[in-house]
């Protein structure tokens, strides 16, 4: 299953280097501004020499109105999707060999069909879900035991060392219990 979105949490004190990049898209059915391209990218600028202050954080406009009367011809992959999105003319929609758009085409007719149709998809949808969380939960589960087979074998090497026992819990966070078995 390909993954679209990703995101990752600041950490209060973290390296600014280290933030994510942050690209917002909007797609709009109106002009945001009169003149300009259909597609503007907006940045942070200072007003003195106009220089980027960062390139953490862009702001993409996509406006419509512009796409439609400047694309006579597609010729590049976002204006496939442009076409896709507005979806005015069927046969320049088929025409196009974007394997991606294709099978967004067929999700589209398939979703816009009956209830029935509809139903299964939204089964289809919570099955990825479920799977996706599952192998997530596995995945937290077994590095939690990795961790917990990493703090025995620590425990044991401190106890063969001669280390007390209240000293191995204060660095492997293990229990009493746990250790004494060791």
């Amino acid at each position: 299953m390909e993954q679209v979105f990703t995101t990752k949490t600041y950490i209060h004190g973290q390296n600014y280097t280290e933030v994510p990049r942050s690209i917002s898209i909007w797609i709009t059915d109106y002009n945001v501004f009169d003149e300009g391209p259909f597609h503007e990218i907006a940045k942070i600028k200072r007003d003195y020499e106009n220089i980027v202050l960062t390139d953490k954080l862009e702001l993409h406009y996509i406006q419509l109105p512009k796409f439609r009367k400047k694309c006579k011809r597609i010729s590049s992959k976002l204006e496939e999707w442009l076409s896709f999105i507005k979806y005015d003319n069927m046969e320049e929609l088929h025409m196009i060999k974007n394997e991606k758009i294709k099978k967004a085409e067929e999700e589209l007719e398939y979703l816009t069909g009956d209830e029935e149709a509809k139903r299964l998809a939204y089964l289809r949808e919570k099955a990825i879900r479920d799977e996706y969380n599952s192998n997530s939960m596995a995945r937290k589960k077994g590095i939690e035991e990795g961790e917990q087979k990493s703090r025995k074998k620590i425990a044991k090497k401190m106890l063969e060392k001669g280390n007390t026992i209240d000293e191995i819990i204060e660095l492997t966070e293990l229990k009493k219990e746990e250790i004494e078995k060791l």
